[in-house]
């Protein structure tokens, strides 16, 4: 018995494709007076919430947030 189609699965059911993954760049930031999980939470939650935001971390240890984003949603000015 055959499976439908006949040939082997060229793309794993759970694999993103290649072209979404090449869609996301990574900017960091220098962060000051992030001290708490309730500030954390919020600057988490503020910018992971703008179109074209795939993740945001912030670290109140390092003071730096790291940011996920498709570049053809989102600009980014360093002014």
């Amino acid at each position: 018995m055959e499976p439908k189609g006949g040939g082997e699965l060229k793309v794993p059911l759970l694999q993103a494709p290649e072209a979404s993954a090449a869609a996301v760049s990574t900017v960091t930031f220098q962060l000051s007076d992030i001290k708490c999980a309730s500030c954390v939470n919020s600057v988490e939650a503020v910018v992971g919430s703008l179109n074209g935001v795939k993740s945001v971390a912030v670290s109140p240890l390092d003071g730096r947030a790291a940011i996920k984003f498709d570049p053809k949603l989102v600009t980014v000015s360093l002014t």
